[in-house]
């Protein structure tokens, strides 16, 4: 997947961060970046850093969609040339072919996973954020309360989890 990510960000950086330790376990932080544009980030919980790191980074590049369209580039005819004593009429140059800008459209977001490890790891990213901004467990419920009508994250649907998150990362520390 890495070698995926190279050919097709050539200027991308993976960037990990240990977010925390907890009951023996390490949390690892993937960021995925290319040209000063965050692309994906996962979070991953391992009894050893580096597999929390390895986990994090695996999905963290399979959220990106990596398939490699191989470049629409001329053929190239690497034989010798002509022998220059051969007449080669000349005839008025052809404007070439115009071919239309390709569009990228922006990858269609997936649907939010129903698994277990997405709950958790969406938690605790909520966590990070809400020790960013000095946010109380009270301060939280509320919140929550007057949002979702729910006391507890643990309530919360995960599409009601990803915009709590979404709305703490927005807030400024």
């Amino acid at each position: 997947m890495i070698n995926q990510f190279r050919r097709k960000y050539p200027q991308g950086s993976l960037i990990s961060e240990l977010v925390s330790t907890k009951h023996g376990k390490y949390v690892v932080k993937v960021t995925v970046e290319s040209e000063g544009k965050i692309l994906s980030t996962a979070l991953a919980g391992d009894y050893t850093v580096e597999l929390a790191e390895d986990q994090a980074r695996e999905r963290a590049l399979a959220i990106l969609d990596l398939s490699i369209v191989a470049p629409e580039s001329p053929l190239v005819n690497f034989s010798s040339p002509p022998p220059s004593s051969a007449v080669i009429p000349s005839f008025p140059l052809e404007d070439p072919p115009t071919i239309p800008p390709r569009v990228e459209t922006p990858p269609t977001p997936s649907p939010v996973p129903e698994s277990n490890d997405f709950v958790s790891d969406t938690i605790a990213e909520i966590n990070l954020q809400m020790e960013r901004l000095a946010w109380t467990r009270e301060q939280g419920k509320d919140y929550l309360l007057k949002t979702y009508g729910k006391k507890s994250r643990h309530l919360l649907s995960d599409q009601e989890l990803v915009e709590f998150l979404n709305y703490l990362k927005s807030q400024p520390s």
